[in-house]
């Protein structure tokens, strides 16, 4: 896919540099950009979520994965292992 885009010469600039310091192309830096912006949309968009919303995308995952029958279980040994430590 061809994207164009407008950045700020300074921001270009400073992305560059860095990138030059973390051995990365420009590809990857716009990847990474991409991605955090993603990220941060899907953030907001969550927080934008109502209770409702949200219990109705809970319902819908597990409708999709259901758990397993021994999803949760854990053995006696373990459970003894993990409260010694406490």
């Amino acid at each position: 896919m061809t994207v164009q885009l407008n950045v700020d010469n300074k921001e270009w600039d400073e992305a560059l540099s860095l990138a030059s310091e973390l051995h990365l192309d420009r590809d990857e830096v716009l990847l990474r950009a991409f991605r955090s912006c993603l990220y941060d949309m899907r953030l907001e968009r969550q927080k934008k979520m109502t209770v409702a919303e949200k219990e109705q995308q809970h319902r819908e995952s597990y409708e999709k994965y259901p758990v397993q029958p021994d999803e949760f279980y854990v053995d006696e040994e373990q459970l003894a292992e993990v409260w010694k430590d406490l």
